[in-house]
């Protein structure tokens, strides 16, 4: 049995790489540290959300980023009108987090 490597998965987490490595390489250190958090705060909490619904792999990848953009940014914004804007961000997050595992939780599973 060989395993489809080219899996929309792989090619996601390739591209970011790419993209992280590049930011390593074009602006330093710090560039990199950037990039990879910016895919740690914008990608992967809605892509944790997303991954309940049934739609496409690459579709999931596609809206988490600019769902990501828009809502994730929107909504410590929100956030940061009551409280400290690191500790917004950190509230938000953790709301994602646990939507995503609850959401995860009640997805019927597939036989």
């Amino acid at each position: 049995m060989s395993k489809n490597l080219l899996s929309v998965r792989n090619v996601a987490l390739l591209s970011a790489a790419a993209c992280i490595i590049a930011g390593f390489i074009v602006l330093g250190a710090t560039g990199g540290f950037v990039i990879a958090g910016m895919i740690l705060l914008f990608v992967l909490p809605q892509y944790s959300v997303l991954r309940a619904l049934p739609i496409d792999e690459d579709e999931k990848w596609f809206f988490s980023l600019f769902i990501g953009i828009g809502f994730f940014s929107t909504a410590v914004w929100v956030v940061g009108r009551f409280m400290p804007f690191k500790a917004a961000a950190v509230a938000t997050l953790a709301v994602f987090v646990i939507l995503s595992f609850f959401l995860f939780k009640k997805k019927p599973q597939q036989k």
